[in-house]
C-alpha cells in the first residue's frame, strides 16, 4: 500500500487563493510518483482521499494527456511519456544518465556494439540514452534524424525490441 508522507501536500501554509480541488488532487497524485514507480487504482484513491471512481477518472484523464500510462500486464499506472519529457526538461544537464554513461560505455566495449537505454510505451520505443560503439562499422540504433526522447514504432528499430515484445 502507498503511504502518504507529511511533505506530500505541497501546498503553502495558507493554501491556494482560489483552489480547484480536482487540480489539487491530480497534483497530489502526480507527486506520488516521486516515491513510487507504479501505482494501483485502489492505492491512489486511498492515499489522496477520494473514492475509487474519482481516482479512476483522475488516472484516465492523466493517461489521456500522456502524463501517466497504464501497464497492460500489471494494470498499474506509471509515469507516461509527457511526464518523463517534462522531468527531463527540468532536470539539470548533469542528469542521472550522466552517471550511467560510463557503465553503458563499459558494456559497449565488452560486447563491441552500441548500447542504448530504451523505454517502451505500448508498442513505441523512446531512446533515453545511447553510447555508440568505437568500431568503424556501427549499428544504427535510432531512426534517421530522430533524437533521444522521441517516440517511434518499435518495428522501425532493432529487431531485438520486437522480439522482446513478442515474449511479453
Amino acid at each position: 500500500m502507498v503511504q502518504k508522507s507529511p511533505e506530500d501536500s505541497g501546498a503553502g501554509a495558507a493554501g491556494p487563493r482560489y483552489p480547484v480541488e480536482s487540480v489539487a488532487k491530480a497534483a497530489e497524485l502526480l507527486r506520488l510518483f516521486g516515491q513510487h514507480s507504479e501505482l494501483r487504482l485502489s492505492d491512489v484513491g486511498e492515499t489522496i482521499g477520494v473514492a475509487a471512481s474519482t481516482a479512476h477518472r483522475l488516472l484516465t484523464t492523466l493517461e489521456a494527456s500522456g502524463m501517466i500510462s497504464q501497464n497492460t500486464t500489471t494494470r498499474c499506472y506509471e509515469p507516461g511519456p509527457e511526464l518523463l519529457r517534462l522531468a527531463r526538461a527540468l532536470t539539470p544537464s548533469a542528469s542521472r544518465w550522466s552517471y550511467a554513461r560510463p557503465f553503458l560505455g563499459d558494456l559497449g566495449e565488452r560486447v563491441g556494439a552500441t548500447v542504448s537505454v530504451v523505454t517502451l510505451h505500448h508498442t513505441d520505443a523512446a531512446f533515453v540514452e545511447s553510447v555508440e560503439a568505437q568500431t568503424p562499422l556501427r549499428p544504427v540504433v535510432s531512426p534517421a534524424g530522430k533524437s533521444c526522447w522521441r517516440r517511434f514504432p518499435t518495428r522501425s528499430s532493432s529487431p531485438a525490441i520486437p522480439a522482446k515484445l513478442s515474449r511479453l
